[in-house]
């Protein structure tokens, strides 16, 4: 699935992204509007992950789960 996917349905996704990643903030998700950098940088804070590690994990995350 390609990130403009899961923007375009971002209501659905934040629920599976807080579920994988339970120091994410789901109001910060909220906010984030399907932005694939707001959420990089809110998980690289959340979870002391450098942005490109953050970016990464939600690669994994996008191809395995979403």
């Amino acid at each position: 699935m390609l990130w403009t996917d899961i923007k375009y349905q971002w209501d659905q996704f934040v629920l599976q992204l807080t579920h994988r990643f339970p120091e994410l903030d789901a109001g910060d998700l909220i906010g984030a509007d399907g932005s694939q950098e707001v959420v990089a940088v809110s998980l690289a804070k959340a979870h002391d992950l450098t942005e490109t590690e953050a970016l990464e994990a939600l690669d994994d995350w996008r191809l395995v789960e979403a």
